[in-house]
């Protein structure tokens, strides 16, 4: 374990810069003065309560406790929610999840029940936040998306804003940094200048993203301006993250004793807080960077002292890693230094088998299968060091079974970073592509102008050749712009395919595949999981073959369609069906039609048409000719689209919104201007369920 935490800025939608110290000032001077207990003392409280967050969260959580008490004397329902939030919101801040996820849950139903969409959304997107805490990313982004949806429907860009930020972090904890780096962007383009607490924690974002790519330089720039704006504003919380990730970078390019300095710093800053799990980080963090400087003393120390703190934060997967670490220390510090600090000479193996013995059961607690595999790694080497050669076996037999059966999230890794690296190089030739077409012009204009320059100065004896010069460099501007429309066309079908592919091969999906193929492995359903293996690896090559070409035989389609119907369908046991039926006068061997066209509108039907179904789904899918024309419509039984969407305002959190449908037009408006031929969708609510009728040009293959 190198570092105990990764500081990754993310933020509650609910809040703005307003935490300067001038600011709260003159909010307990108003309250002070103002002992009526009416709305106007609620506000205050309200307002303190969010302020006190980012400075002192005790404090926060007191004046919080107080609004709420105030508000419900007072019946004031429109800000009882409000005050639930932030108490949430200053739990949060002391590293209390439990009690945010409780504070912020009871805040949720009640907006739900008032039927405020806003509300709803900003408490969906702060409760992606909790789960993101908890480590369960796939829940946070679910939260998140929803939350979009519904700010985009109210057209609310601010907490637009801050959902971008908060999903750019998920994918920066899954490692795709091309897709965090995207949404961070995303966010600086719609942060506005005065919210400098919101562009301090994107610049640290952004910062952290080249940090885990190892470009060290931007890195320090982008968390330098972070902290700079945050001690600008008075943000402690904000400065206190900055700080310790400052010091990790400085550690990381051989700077340990600036990194001490700065943890150090944070230290104080996050004890003034009261956070005690960022205090349990600092101190582990130092741990680390003494031990790495051989200061052992001073290491086992800081180990200890961060042990003390996760111990009462409950962070099991990170109180295992700080024993493993201590272990390590004390395995390589000197006998005096040992002797110091109360160990026993004698019985060093003792004590090091003792904290990895009591690292394994904080790891079995926690089912975190990597930390056991490390724990049962050190012990089998301890074991080896006290002679004991059954038991090191014994012990390295576990860590391999348990390397192994984290085999599926390894792959589950590898797969993402792949598609990253895909999107990342696939959007880099596009944008060198157009950088260089675009200097190729400006060039030309250039040598255009200067020709001109010099025919105007060779006076009339040149002027039928400047005459002559002119309209072929202007022929050749227009041919140039000409080319560089239809690269732009080129570019954005490219675009288009790219992310049509990515919804083909989206992380949901992928994940939940993993995930049903490990089930089956650990509970020894060998014969399903081959099953749905070979299933899934067969859909994945079906589709990376299909997305080669523009075009491909309807068969092929409907095979790899097939293919992920079948697998969705024993993943959830068989809750749904299908059918598919081809209008006899087409041969679907000789018709060509768009690749993976139809699956988005399959997937919705899966995904939001049953998973509130009581009773079996259908899904019909009817393939027809009309006239120069083929019509395919795929209609399903489900729930229907109404009920999907008043479904996230009820607290549920199956809908999401869904890029199938936009990307899908975006196909079809390109495939009709490349054929010159009407390509249109239609969706069509029914009174049980959703129809999508899709018009296609005929194109037949030979």
């Amino acid at each position: 374990m190198k570092y105990a935490v990764c500081f990754i800025l993310i933020w509650l939608c609910s809040l703005s810069a307003k935490g300067q110290q001038s600011y709260l000032d003159s909010l307990l001077t108003q309250l002070d003065h103002h002992l009526a207990e009416d709305t106007i003392r609620l506000k205050l409280l309200n307002e303190i309560a969010y302020t006190f967050s980012g400075i002192d969260p005790e404090r926060g959580l007191k004046a919080a406790r107080d609004a709420i008490k105030l508000a419900e004397t007072l019946e004031h329902y429109a800000a009882l929610p409000v005050a639930y939030n932030y108490l949430g919101v200053n739990y949060r801040a002391m590293g209390q999840d439990s009690l945010a996820l409780e504070a912020m849950e009871e805040s949720l139903r009640l907006y739900q029940k008032q039927g405020n969409k806003l509300g709803i959304g900003r408490m969906l997107n702060n409760l992606g936040l909790i789960y993101y805490n908890l480590s369960d990313y796939s829940t946070a982004l679910q939260y998140h998306e929803e939350a979009s949806a519904i700010f985009e429907e109210v057209d609310y860009p601010y907490g637009l804003l801050h959902t971008y930020n908060n999903v750019g972090v998920v994918h920066l904890a899954w490692s795709d940094y091309p897709r965090a780096l995207e949404a961070f962007l995303h966010a600086q383009r719609l942060v506005t200048e005065d919210d400098s607490l919101m562009l301090g924690n994107i610049l640290s974002n952004i910062g952290l993203v080249y940090k885990n790519l190892q470009d060290y330089d931007p890195a320090l720039r982008y968390q330098q301006e972070a902290l700079d704006l945050y001690e600008k504003i008075g943000n402690l919380s904000g400065a206190a993250r900055a700080l310790g990730n400052l010091a990790t970078l400085y550690d990381l390019t051989g700077k340990p004793e600036r990194a001490i300095d700065y943890y150090l710093q944070a230290l104080t800053m996050n004890e003034k807080l009261g956070d005690n799990r960022r205090i349990a980080s600092d101190y582990t963090n130092l741990g680390v960077v003494n031990l790495g400087m051989s200061d052992y003393a001073a290491a086992i120390d800081y180990l200890a002292k961060g042990l003390t703190y996760y111990r009462r934060t409950n962070d099991k997967a990170n109180t295992a890693l700080a024993l493993l670490e201590l272990s390590q220390a004390i395995k390589a510090a000197p006998v005096s230094v040992l002797q110091k600090k109360g160990y026993n000479p004698t019985r060093l193996v003792e004590t090091m088998l003792d904290l990895q013995l009591s690292a394994l059961k904080l790891a079995e607690e926690s089912g975190s299968l990597r930390q056991q595999q490390q724990a049962w790694h050190a012990l089998s080497l301890t074991y080896e060091l006290s002679n004991r050669i059954p038991d090191a076996y014994a012990a390295f037999k576990k860590h391999v079974i348990f390397k192994d059966s984290i085999y599926n999230e390894t792959n589950r890794r590898e797969l993402i970073q792949k598609q990253a690296q895909f999107d990342y190089e696939k959007k880099e030739a596009l944008l060198t592509a157009a950088f260089e077409q675009e200097k190729a012009l400006a060039e030309m204009e250039l040598q255009r102008q200067k020709s001109l320059r010099n025919f105007t100065a060779a006076g009339l004896i040149f002027f039928l050749l400047a005459t002559v010069g002119g309209v072929f460099l202007y022929k050749k501007k227009r041919d140039a712009e000409e080319r560089q429309k239809e690269s732009e066309f080129d570019a954005m079908v490219a675009e288009v395919e790219m992310k049509a592919l990515r919804a083909q091969m989206n992380p949901h999906f992928i994940f939940n595949s993993l995930n049903s193929i490990s089930h089956f492995i650990l509970t020894r359903n060998l014969q399903e999981a081959d099953y749905y293996l070979s299933k899934f690896a067969k859909l994945m090559r079906q589709i990376l073959e299909n997305s080669e070409y523009k075009e491909v035989p309807l068969a092929d389609d409907l095979q790899v369609l097939q293919t992920y119907m079948d697998l969705e369908a024993a993943r959830m046991d068989k809750k749904f069906s299908y059918t598919i039926q081809i209008d006899p006068e087409i041969d679907p061997d000789n018709v060509l039609v768009p690749p993976l066209l139809l699956q988005p509108f399959v997937e919705n039907s899966i995904w939001h048409g049953f998973q509130a179904l009581h009773g079996q789904g259908k899904i019909e899918i009817s393939v027809n000719k009309e006239a120069d024309n083929i019509h395919i419509s795929i209609e399903d039984n489900g729930v229907g689209r109404k009920q999907v969407v008043a479904s996230v305002l009820n607290g549920k959190r199956q809908a999401r919104a869904s890029m199938g449908v936009k990307i899908t037009q975006e196909r079809l408006n390109i495939l009709s201007k490349l054929k010159n031929a009407e390509a249109k969708m239609e969706l069509i609510d029914l009174q049980q369920g959703l129809r999508v009728d899709l018009k296609l040009p005929l194109i037949f293959n030979f």
